[in-house]
């Protein structure tokens, strides 16, 4: 939002939209400085006025007045709560204010559409830890604090609408393990997710013969760190016509990393996985 105005300000109402089936959070704030406005500067109104049944309201004070031609951004999330209720569609507008609630400006519109097939909502991040440069092929295992964080979560928007749960699979590719400050890039190491930890509430088949296919589709192929694609998940509905994706969430605490013998200098190596969903079979 610009000041366009002369008057100075300091104290904003931050207006945003209440949607049913949604919740809204990571209200963030950047100052005309590019700083980000603290944390403790942003106030969630609760004062229960007719105009909080259609806006969560936050008050916001700058680090310093917003003079003439000044402008400062914010950013939110929407996260669905309850997709089932949520509108098929809806055209909304956040409004900035004054400290009062007068209104200054408001956004232009933005559109909110509810998924109808499947979606990413968590991506695993994998964290290695810090290794001494291997004189052979050597393979690590995720640190404890990365572990918590290893957890790929998969929604079925058309189960969560009631209107049939459908067939999907997941890829991924792996880019080559970097070292910008060395200028050295490999493709040959190699990432094996391991076969996924299902929610508490998730039973495999007794029957051998049943349960072999589906540990087969859950089974991650290896991906090598050459952007080549590898399924990771398979969720078949023609075997498991019940399983519950509104959503499914997919643990990989036992992820391995194989380091060849060819690392020459030491430091950070990053890579990036690169996941699709895409449903059918």
């Amino acid at each position: 939002m610009k000041n366009t105005g002369d008057v100075s300000k300091q104290n904003f109402q931050i207006m945003i939209p209440r949607v049913t089936g949604t919740t809204i959070s990571n209200l963030a704030v950047t100052a005309p400085d590019g700083s980000a406005v603290p944390e403790a500067n942003i106030t969630k109104m609760t004062s229960n006025t007719d105009l909080d049944k259609y806006y969560q309201r936050y008050l916001v004070k700058m680090p310093s007045l917003v003079i003439k031609d000044q402008a400062f951004t914010f950013s939110y999330t929407y996260q669905a709560s309850d997709i089932a209720n949520m509108p098929e569609s809806t055209t909304l507008q956040t409004v900035i204010g004054d400290e009062n609630g007068k209104v200054l400006a408001r956004t232009g519109n933005l559109y909110l559409k509810r998924m109808k097939t499947v979606a990413i909502l968590q991506v695993p991040q994998f964290d290695f830890g810090k290794q001494t440069l291997p004189k052979s092929e050597q393979q690590y295992g995720l640190t404890d604090d990365s572990k918590k964080l290893a957890q790929l979560v998969i929604q079925d928007n058309s189960q969560a609408n009631n209107t049939g749960a459908l067939s999907w699979r997941v890829t991924g590719r792996l880019s080559a393990f970097a070292n910008p400050d060395a200028s050295e890039a490999h493709t040959d190491f190699k990432l094996d997710l391991g076969l996924p930890t299902m929610p508490a509430d998730y039973q495999y088949p007794t029957d051998p013969d049943l349960k072999a296919p589906i540990v087969a589709n859950h089974t991650p192929e290896t991906m090598l760190s050459n952007n080549v694609t590898q399924q990771l998940f398979f969720l078949n509905r023609v075997l498991e016509s019940t399983t519950d994706a509104t959503p499914l969430t997919l643990t990989y605490a036992d992820a391995k990393l194989t380091v060849p013998n060819t690392v020459v200098k030491s430091g950070k190596y990053e890579s990036t996985v690169t996941y699709t969903v895409k449903d059918g079979l």
